[in-house]
Order: structure tokens, then sequence, then C-alpha cells
């Protein structure tokens, strides 16, 4: 039995994903269930960022920003940051020179870093203690 598991256009998440920098104009998130970190829920919600922050929250912010970009986020979930609190990223030290053979380089283990970083704050991880 095979699978396709290409994402649809709609599917993907490639249009959702906007990075906020200092000066950038806010940003309105509207149409998606809202998961506010603390066991609400607001469907159809609506999120407006102003300097890197979160400065609203409801299900109707019918006052913004002129010059507002809008994010439809209709069909999607919206919420905060997660919190990882107990991460690998470089693997696992182990003090048995025996098995050095068997462990990647130490280059490798930062390549292989590097990459977990990004599917980690993909995954919607944005804070993590090692």
């Amino acid at each position: 039995m095979s699978h396709d598991l290409r994402l649809s256009e709609d599917e993907r998440l490639d249009g959702k994903l906007t990075v906020l920098s200092a000066g950038h104009s806010p940003v309105l998130i509207q149409g998606g269930v809202v998961l506010d970190g603390r066991g609400g829920r607001i469907d159809g919600g609506t999120i407006l960022v102003e300097n890197m922050r979160v400065a609203q929250v409801g299900s109707n912010l019918a006052e913004h920003p002129q010059d507002v970009r809008v994010i439809d986020a209709g069909g999607a979930t919206v919420l905060p940051g997660l919190i990882d609190l107990h991460i690998h990223f470089m693997g696992r030290n182990v003090s048995e020179p025996t098995l050095d053979h068997l462990h990647p380089s130490h280059d490798m283990k930062f390549i292989r870093a590097a990459f977990e970083f990004g599917q980690t704050l993909a995954s919607g991880v944005t804070t993590v203690r090692a």
C-alpha cells in the first residue's frame, strides 16, 4: 500500500510563515483557531503583532493600524511558542573510549545540531533548555 505524502498548496505553510523584525509593519493574523497557552481557545481569532510583540488577541479586532499586513490563518491553529525543557541537540556524551569509533565527529554533531535547531523551531518550539 503506498501513500502520497505530498502536500497540496493549501496544506503547505510557506505562505503562512513570516519573519518579524524591529521596525517591521504590524501584522494581523486572523481567522484561525487561537490557543492562548492557558487552556483558552478562540475560534476565528485575531492576533495583532506590533514591534515583534503580541499587542492584542481577540475574536474580532475592529481597530488596527492602517499599514497592517494581514495573514489569513483560516483552517490553521495559532499558538504561542512551545518550550522544550529537556533536549540534546548534539547527542549524548559517552565516556567509553571503546565506542569512540561509533560516534560522529564534533563537526558532524554541529551540522546535525543546526539541522535539529531548524526542525525544532519549525515544530513550534521557540525556547529550549539543554
